[in-house]
């Protein structure tokens, strides 16, 4: 077990955390991210391997990766799911192995600068998405006119209500935690911090222009989430809402999860995030469950 010594005992700033502790060089980051990377490439690997032996044992097509971004993805079998969110997935233990094995900080520091994670407080939030943002989704989908077939099969469901709450994890914990804290250590600023990410955030989406502009528009929200919040867990919960919906209206032919984004989403994304924003912030002013203060100056890494 190795104690990390912090410079303050008060919450610090999640997005500039990494310059309360005294062992935080400006290198280090590189170093942490150049090692996860290392490992989602190995593991990359295994998930390929993993996909062919799932096809092979269930008789099934071999894997392919989309060639059309959304529209030929495919969310709805085993070997689609572990192909297309499993790689995403592996970027949380990958980032865990990076900065374990730099021994600058603990992994906790990349969720929150309240003393790790809160289930608590992502239990609450994952009630106040579901209803700002999964019940009108769903409700959406009711005059969505590309309804389809159901393309579930009953493992396929199983293994994506499985490795989508580990994909989207994987996400805020790469983008809201690892870049833009390492953003926010170099420049100190907040705004740089939560724009840098957004941009490489966006960038990785292969959507059309409406579609990036969305997703953009999440991506700020969400780093505004995490300095809001000090933690990721209302990213998190959110960000797992929003997916497992609308992995399962496409899955149940509800709807389709297509690259060519309509403009009507912009608003409607936006408006559901800034209510919940809002929300947040009344039950964060009213409980002040967003500004726990760690019990000791150390921080364990277990």
């Amino acid at each position: 077990m190795v104690k990390y010594d912090l410079k303050d005992e008060r919450v610090a700033n999640f997005i500039t955390f990494l310059k309360t502790f005294e062992s935080y060089r400006w290198y280090k980051p590189l170093i942490e991210g150049i090692l996860a990377l290392i490992f989602w490439f190995i593991m990359g690997i295994a998930i390929v391997i993993i996909s062919y032996v799932i096809s092979i044992f269930m008789g099934s097509a071999a894997p392919i990766m989309p060639d059309g971004g959304y529209d030929t993805m495919d969310t709805y079998t085993p070997v689609g799911v572990v192909l297309n969110l499993g790689s995403v997935a592996i970027m949380l233990p990958a980032l865990f192995w990076g900065i374990s094995l730099t021994k600058s900080r603990p992994f906790s520091s990349v969720t929150s600068s309240r003393g790790g994670f809160n289930f608590g407080v992502l239990k609450m939030c994952l009630i106040v998405a579901f209803v700002v943002c999964g019940i009108p989704t769903f409700l959406m989908s009711v005059f969505d006119e590309t309804k389809g077939d159901i393309r579930f099969t009953l493992m396929g469901f199983i293994f994506c209500t499985v490795l989508v709450p580990l994909q989207c994890m994987a996400e805020e914990y790469f983008f809201r935690g690892f870049i833009m804290q390492t953003i926010g250590a170099w420049t100190n600023s907040i705004p740089i911090a939560i724009i840098g990410q957004t941009v490489v955030f966006a960038l990785l989406h292969p959507y059309n222009s409406v579609g990036v502009i969305v997703v953009a528009a999440d991506a700020i929200c969400f780093g505004i989430l995490a300095y809001m919040t000090n933690g990721l867990e209302a990213g998190i919960a959110y960000h797992i809402i929003n997916n497992i919906v609308a992995f399962y209206l496409a899955g149940f032919g509800l709807t389709n999860i297509t690259s060519d984004v309509d403009p009507i989403a912009i608003p409607f994304n936006i408006g559901m995030l800034v209510i919940y924003l809002l929300i947040l912030a009344v039950i964060g002013g009213f409980t002040g469950v967003f500004d726990k203060i760690p019990e000791k100056k150390g921080v364990d890494n277990k």
